[in-house]
């Protein structure tokens, strides 16, 4: 039986081009993207990202779904969760 704590998601390493690295907690995160969603809204975002009604379900589909996101003209924004301590 596969145990619970592997799939615990509770910081993200972010990796944001052109800026160092940052550590974020999973609600940080949301907030991160949300904010990216709103801020490049020319972009043109995956089908299945796009289907969601709000730009909070946008987020959170893309960090339980996508690790990395195109944001155009060389820029990018990419996340890996990470865990910080063992339990």
């Amino acid at each position: 039986m596969t145990d619970s704590l592997m799939f615990q998601e509770d910081e993200y390493v972010v990796l944001t081009s052109g800026q160092p690295e940052e550590i974020l907690t999973a609600a940080e995160m949301l907030v991160k993207l949300s904010e990216t969603l709103l801020n490049h809204g020319e972009i043109d975002f995956p089908a299945d990202v796009l289907a969601k009604a709000s730009t909070a379900a946008r987020a959170a589909y893309l960090l339980d779904n996508y690790c990395e996101l195109d944001l155009g003209a060389g820029q990018y924004i990419q996340w890996y969760a990470v865990r910080l301590e063992k339990n």
